[in-house]
């Protein structure tokens, strides 16, 4: 008895150690913390170079948006949205979007990296007039059935596995295929 007591207790915290490898919202558990995304045959100082590299092809001012480094450890950075959790984008009439602010952190091991997002705020409607701050923590709201509120915020998982995405192409594959050399 005591064989498969122990033998459950290794199983259940073999698949609670699991990592998620791809963004997700719930009632339950919000947004995923961190997703730990795997790249082979790539040592840390290689994967670490790749996302300055990526850092400064993907946001303009690239100096600006790097709030913290340690070399071949981490690299913190932050980034502004203000096109992807919109509602109705296809009618010009009834348009609005959501201006997202966002904090992650790349933190870099050998064959693999921590892709952890740390902070998320939307634009505060109130400022300047009725506040001192223009951000504000963004909140999500659940209905009764689960489903996020508004359904524009519910884009937000989509958009981080985007970046995700992005960021691991270029580690492996190396510079953008349509940036052109044909100059």
């Amino acid at each position: 008895m005591k064989k498969i007591l122990l033998f459950a207790i290794l199983i259940s915290g073999l698949f609670s150690s699991q990592t998620a490898n791809e963004f997700s919202l719930t009632k339950e558990n919000g947004l995923t913390d961190y997703v730990v995304t795997e790249t082979p045959n790539k040592t840390k100082e290689e994967i670490y170079k790749k996302t300055l590299d990526w850092i400064n092809r993907t946001y303009q001012r690239a100096d600006d948006v790097i709030q913290g480094q340690i070399e071949n450890e981490y690299v913190r950075f932050q980034g502004v949205d203000k096109s992807s959790l919109c509602k109705n984008p296809n009618n010009n009439l009834i348009f609005t979007c959501i201006e997202i602010r966002y904090q992650i952190e790349i933190s870099v091991k050998d064959g693999k990296y921590k892709f952890d997002v740390l902070e998320t705020e939307q634009h505060n409607y109130m400022y300047p007039k009725f506040s001192s701050n223009p951000w504000m923590p963004l909140e999500y709201k659940f209905d009764k059935k689960g489903n996020v509120k508004p359904q524009k915020v519910s884009e937000l998982p989509r958009e981080y596995n985007r970046l995700n995405e992005n960021l691991k192409d270029y580690i492996l594959n190396g510079a953008e295929t349509n940036v052109k050399n044909d100059w």
